[in-house]
């Protein structure tokens, strides 16, 4: 009798890796993607408070809208999060936040996060979709949340984050990037962006990473197929 050869399983998360495992209280470290998107390749202190304050009269003359269906299937929330990841964490949903923002000149931010900074067991997830009137915004934006993300780790956090660019595991749209997120060379969760003509998804997560391509599909294919028809 012939015994059938074993098969191949799919593609599983990297175990859960806790980013905190002295268990000390962190401060919620939110994007300052808005502020750098002015600041970026500018080096004169001047300059940059200056354009800075620019940022702030934007941000000033937004209005924040009320939230319906579509938004809240557009983005990857904690429990979209966990269901990919297969970890057993119970969501505390007092650290969800969902905002949807209209700008003066018709372009939408709709921002998701999920931070539980007392909890050391809690992942960090943010989820952020940006619609823009032209795809030159569009493109100024994709740049400007990648290096904000970045620079917001390393002004922020109290480690030295690594950003491992593996645009080999993942790419969409007109432009993407994918990276894994490591500490003390341990990798820990991954950062994802991506631009399709003017709109703009922007992904990062702590406590789960992968670098394995299909499943990294798994979780962000379905949110970037529902961005070519969102409307906010």
């Amino acid at each position: 009798m012939s015994s059938l050869p074993p098969q191949p399983q799919p593609p599983q998360p990297h175990q859960w890796v806790n980013p905190n495992p002295n268990g000390i209280p962190r401060q919620s470290n939110g994007k300052v993607w808005i502020i750098v998107a002015a600041v970026i390749g500018i080096s004169i202190i001047g300059v940059i408070l200056l354009v800075v304050g620019m940022g702030v009269l934007y941000w000033a003359t937004s209005t924040e809208e009320p939230l319906g269906p579509n938004d809240e299937a557009a983005i990857v929330d904690i429990d979209r999060f966990l269901d990919w990841s297969g970890d057993p964490y119970a969501p505390d949903y007092s650290g969800e936040k969902l905002i949807k923002t209209r700008f003066f000149d018709g372009s939408y931010d709709i921002d998701y996060d999920f931070d539980v900074p007392e909890d050391p067991n809690a992942p960090y997830l943010n989820c952020n979709i940006t619609i823009e009137k032209n795809n030159a915004d569009a493109k100024a934006i994709y740049v400007s949340m990648w290096a904000g993300a970045i620079l917001g780790m390393h002004m922020l956090g109290d480690a030295d984050v690594e950003v491992i660019t593996r645009n080999d595991i993942f790419r969409w749209g007109d432009e993407s990037t994918f990276a894994i997120l490591s500490l003390d060379g341990e990798p820990f969760g991954n950062m994802f962006s991506a631009r399709k003509g003017t709109r703009v998804l922007f992904i990062i997560f702590s406590g789960i990473y992968t670098d394995d391509g299909e499943f990294a599909s798994d979780l962000l294919l379905p949110a970037l197929n529902q961005l070519h028809t969102y409307a906010p």
